[in-house]
Order: C-alpha cells, then structure tokens, then sequence
C-alpha cells in the first residue's frame, strides 16, 4: 500500500526513457522515504502483502535488514510499529557483512544489538508511517517500483537529489510538474519550502501522472 494520503507538495518527473539513470537517485534511496500503511503486522506482511516485495526476492536477495536500526532475523516474527525505520541491503562485505546478515551463522555474535522477535498480536484498524530505506543494489533494483507508484520523502534530501540530477532531467523529452504545473528545476530550487515532506513520483515514458 503506497502513501496515498496526497499532503503536502506533489512532484512529478517523467523520464523520456526507461534507459534513464538519474544521479543521487540511490542515495535518495538511502536516506529514505516514507509510505502509509497497516501496522501491528509482521514485517513479512508490511514488505510482501502491502509494498509488493515478492517473497522469494525478499528470502534470497534481501541478505541483511535493520528495523530502528537492529539487524532482523525473523521477518515472520518482527511486528512493525508506527515510526519504525526498515532498512533493506543486499549482502555486505566482509565479517561485518556476514555477522549482519539476517540468520547467518554469524548472527549469534551480535545478539545483544540485534531486534528481539516476538508473537505480538496484529492490530489491523491501526495505521501509520513507515519510512523505507533502500541501499545498494537493493536501491537499484526496487527503488524504481516505489517511485513509479509515489512515495514522501524529505524535502531537503529531494533537494540534494534534484540538485544532481539537473542536467538529466533537464535534457529533452523529460517532464516535470509540481502540484500538476509545468515547472522547472532551477524555480523549484529556488522556491521557499512548502514542507518537511513531499510526495515524489518518477515514471518513465508512458505513465500517468499521480
């Protein structure tokens, strides 16, 4: 279930190609954006059933993931509240890598820092804000699903990101509106804050506007 409360600003980019790449799009990725969504549900329901994350993608290539910032073993048993952070990553270098990596041989090692899985019961009338974080190829891959469908992501961060991503989305064929109005970069830049979060969509060529 993507952010479909429709607050604040909304900002559009459609790309001419789906061959485009934009600079700063995969540490926008990073720092993270935000989606509304069921709580008291496992964080196998939030990514599977709500976001769309298919379950085998999420067993086999999701090697590590964080929740507030402990690394998650049990994705069956870890309850997601609202204002949790879920932190998705391939598989990282190293014994770093290999001690995070959710039930590694290694994770014992990290016991004390890692997220305690429980059975709590699902509350399914609650909804909340969950903010997504995607790093490396994990960015790559599923970040482009997220943004074709709308997320809310801080407006500083938006900024940093349209600030590197001038003169792609400035060449020819590229489209981009705000609130439904032609607009360019350079006028957004140079706008006065409309607030903390903006929703963002960014479609290749043949999508429909959010």
């Amino acid at each position: 279930m993507a952010d479909q409360d429709g607050t604040g600003m909304s900002l559009y980019i459609q790309l001419s190609s789906p061959q485009i790449s934009l600079p700063g799009l995969q540490a926008l990725m990073a720092k993270g954006f935000s989606v509304r969504t069921q709580l008291g549900g496992s964080l196998s329901d939030l990514l599977c059933d709500q976001l769309g994350i298919d379950s085998d993608y999420l067993k086999h290539r999701v090697q590590t993931l964080f929740l507030n910032s402990s690394p998650v073993d049990d994705v069956k048993k870890t309850v997601v509240s609202d204002g949790d952070v879920v932190a998705l990553s391939a598989a990282m270098p190293g014994l770093v890598g290999a001690t995070m990596r959710k039930g590694g041989f290694y994770a014992k090692l990290r016991q004390h820092i890692s997220y305690q899985a429980n059975d709590a019961a699902k509350s399914e009338s609650a909804i909340g804000t969950v903010t997504i974080r995607l790093f490396n190829v994990i960015a790559r891959e599923l970040g482009p699903s997220f943004l074709d469908r709308g997320v809310r992501v801080a407006y500083k961060a938006l900024r940093e990101f349209l600030k590197r991503a001038v003169p792609v989305i400035d060449a020819s064929g590229n489209r981009l509106t705000m609130d439904g109005k032609a607009v360019t970069i350079e006028a957004l830049l140079d706008s006065d804050p409309p607030g903390e979060m903006v929703r963002l969509t960014i479609q290749s060529a043949g999508g429909d506007p959010q």
